[in-house]
């Protein structure tokens, strides 16, 4: 096996914590990495916001700036789970 593969996590690789806030179309919580132990915040989405094609597009495009951007006073988005 390839040992510089990317590991490939899912959401059991995570501990939820508390909610720390509430958007238009989903919930932020605290987490942490049961592996490395680094602090995380979840964006969970409800899928019900999904079903409607202009919402689905906000979201995509929502993630799509958060990967590309690196600032100081903006978050990291490190994974994107479907569960």
């Amino acid at each position: 096996k390839n040992t510089k593969d990317p590991l490939i996590t899912t959401p059991q690789f995570y501990i939820l914590g508390k909610c720390i806030g509430k958007g238009a179309f989903g919930k932020v919580n605290l987490g942490l990495h049961k592996l490395t132990g680094e602090n995380v915040a979840f964006k969970r989405i409800d899928k019900n916001y999904l079903k409607d094609d202009h919402h689905k597009k906000k979201v995509f495009q929502e993630i799509s700036i958060l990967q590309r951007l690196r600032h100081k006073n903006i978050i990291q988005l490190f994974e994107v789970f479907d569960d």
